[in-house]
Parts: C-alpha cells; structure tokens; sequence
C-alpha cells in the first residue's frame, strides 16, 4: 500500500500536464483570423483576404508539398529538412484553405501570404468564405482552426 502513493502521485502530475488546453504538439493551440476588403463583389471578382495567424506560420511563396506527413523545422538547413526536426518546438507552418460555403467541397483557394486573394464565382445572395488552417502537408490543423468573413454576390 505505500507504493502506491508516489504511483499515484506521478499519475496526477502526469494528467495535469495534459489538459492544460494546448494543442496536440504541446504548445499553445493556434489561432486564425480573416478580414475582406469588402463585403459585395460580383460574381467572378477577386476579393482580398487578410489572414492573421497566432502560432502558426503562414508558409509564404515558396510553398513545398513534403511527403513526410509533418511540418518542417523552421531551423533546419537548407537541402536537409530533418536537422532540427527533434529541437524545434516553434510554431506549426502551413497555409490557409478558403471554401466557399461548405468544407466538404474543393477549396477556392490556398493562401500562403497575407493577404491573399480569391476568385469567387457564385451565385448571386449571401456566402460565407471559411478559411481552415492546414499543415504543409495538406492535413488539416488538429484540432480544426477555422475563421468563417461573410460576403453577398451582387446580381448582374
């Protein structure tokens, strides 16, 4: 019975580590925010979007598809990815997803810088732009970060 308690103990410390409310890498969960520079266009207009981004770095023009399945070190060496992959601890890299009214569909675009622009081609009346933040490797940010600017298509 008195090896129990520093089981228990360790236990406890263990579990008040984990819901401490960060994300699933450890470090404070990211966050998104978008901004348009309007909220009428017609249809087929571009509209440019803001994207504000707390830890997470927006991946800019040089965007690279990695088949490792994970976002790489911001410390690594050029022509060798993987040098600081087991230092870093920095914010997650990737890129923003922006659909049109629904996340089941083929986004609109795929934002690396702010701002950004889309093409909306939509029928005339209300929509919503969601913007969801993705990994460099295309897999959605765990768990989903999402941002939603409402925009109304003019009729012709």
């Amino acid at each position: 019975m008195k090896r129990l308690g520093p089981l228990l103990v360790t236990l406890l410390a263990a579990s008040s580590i984990a819901c401490t409310g960060d994300d699933d890498e450890g470090g404070p969960a990211p966050t998104l925010m978008m901004t348009a520079d309007r909220s009428e266009i017609a249809t087929g207009e571009t509209i440019t979007l803001t994207i504000e981004v707390e830890n997470f770095e927006l991946s800019g023009e040089e965007h690279q598809h990695l088949e490792r399945g994970f976002d790489p070190p911001l410390a690594a060496e050029p022509g060798d990815p993987l040098a600081a992959e087991a230092e870093y601890t920095g914010p997650r890299v990737g890129h923003v997803h922006v659909y049109l009214d629904d996340l089941m569909v083929n986004p609109l675009a795929m934002i690396t810088t702010s701002p950004g622009q889309v093409v909306v081609d939509a029928e005339p009346g209300a929509h919503t732009l969601i913007g969801r933040l993705h990994g460099t490797d295309h897999k959605i940010i765990e768990p989903q970060i999402i941002d939603e600017v409402e925009i109304t298509v003019l009729a012709p």
